[in-house]
């Protein structure tokens, strides 16, 4: 009794795992092998994307082979790299598959580009020497104290000038001292450019067009100098 009960178990259990197996569909392996199609050479991380199957993509290996397993079936392979144009095969699998896939570099050309800038060549074939042109733009990307963009504090961040003393608004030329500079506004003499007690100048950044520092080489019309002009231009009605 004991032998029938065994054997009409082992009978059951053979009988559904033999179904088991009837159900479960049978898979296969997709292989492939992606080059260059310039150089013939394997391309390393590239991508293969099965689009009907969520999150089934693999990246080639160093000789750009992928290996994907996948149920039978009809399915659509999408192969991409960076820089190159991708590509879209289908494929039915019914028993495996090796695929070999040449990308073509995906050349792109740019428009023209043009970039405008003061050109330092201007410095060269110029007759004039130790200038130091500073536009109002350029005053205004320099860190400020207080929020408030001081000129004279601009021009102790250029080569052969520094600041008095720690805190106030004079400058000193290559060594000269801070009475020996002129400094005009607009061709008049401004005798005293600082104010509350030298800690700032006494120009307005939002009326200033540009300011011209000449170091060496001074034009006859600003007579003898002997350290350096600070020629201050205003803003015209008719600029912007």
């Amino acid at each position: 009794m004991a032998a029938k009960i065994f054997l009409l178990l082992v009978t059951m259990l053979a009988v559904t795992f033999s179904g088991a197996i009837a159900q479960q569909p049978n898979t296969f392996i997709v292989r492939v092998n992606i080059t260059n199609e310039t150089t013939k050479q394997p391309l390393q991380a590239a991508v293969v994307k099965v689009l009907s199957r969520k999150n089934t993509e693999a990246l080639s290996d160093s000789s750009g082979t992928v290996s994907i397993r996948l149920p039978a079936g009809n399915y659509t392979i999408l192969i991409s790299h960076i820089g190159f144009m991708e590509k879209k095969m289908p494929i039915v699998l019914d028993k495996d598959v090796e695929l070999t896939i040449s990308l073509s570099p995906n050349n792109t050309s740019l428009t023209e580009v043009v970039v405008f800038a003061n050109s330092n060549k201007s410095r060269v074939i110029s007759s004039q020497v130790g200038v130091e042109v500073i536009d109002r733009n350029t005053a205004l990307t320099t860190p400020a104290i207080l929020g408030e963009v001081d000129i004279i504090k601009v021009l102790q961040l250029k080569p052969g000038v520094k600041n008095s003393g720690e805190g106030t608004s004079g400058i000193s030329v290559r060594g000269g001292g801070t009475d020996q500079n002129l400094f005009l506004l607009d061709g008049s003499v401004v005798y005293n450019p600082n104010h509350l007690f030298g800690f700032f100048s006494t120009f307005n950044i939002d009326a200033i067009k540009n300011v011209q520092l000449y170091r060496a080489g001074f034009p006859a019309e600003f007579s003898g100098r002997l350290s350096s002009i600070v020629d201050v231009n205003t803003l015209k009605g008719t600029d912007s």
